[in-house]
Parts: C-alpha cells; sequence; structure tokens
C-alpha cells in the first residue's frame, strides 16, 4: 500500500490518495482543492479510482468530490 498526502487549499487541509500496489486501484480521501495535483499522480501512475470517501461534509473536504466522479 502506497499513501500519497497532498496539501491543499487555503484552510491548511490534506488530501490523500491510497493504493494497492498490486492492482493500481485506488481511493481518494477528502478531494478539495488543488484537484489538478491529484490528477496528475493519478494519471502519471496510471491509477484506477475505486471509491472517493470524504471523512466529513464540510466543504473543505467535499469541495472537489463532484469533479473527481467521472
Amino acid at each position: 500500500m502506497i499513501v500519497h498526502q497532498i496539501p491543499v487549499g487555503p484552510m491548511q487541509n490534506f488530501s490523500y490518495i491510497v493504493v494497492d500496489e498490486d492492482t493500481s486501484e485506488s481511493i481518494v480521501i477528502d478531494p478539495s482543492w488543488n484537484l489538478m495535483e491529484l490528477e496528475l499522480i493519478i494519471k502519471t501512475i496510471n491509477l484506477k479510482i475505486k471509491y472517493i470517501v470524504n471523512t466529513q461534509y464540510h466543504n473543505n473536504h467535499t469541495i472537489g468530490h463532484k469533479k473527481m466522479v467521472k
């Protein structure tokens, strides 16, 4: 398992990408700001997003959720 921790937004939050090294399936946790950085990691490593998880429903944790669902 690989965990990418990405600092995002003006509130000093973090988004995470958790990757299963064997399958390249991944979970995105709290996609908020800086989606371009998350997408760059996803595309560079050729990850398959299996789940998107929000740890809470405040805007600073969920603002990028709809954009990540494609």
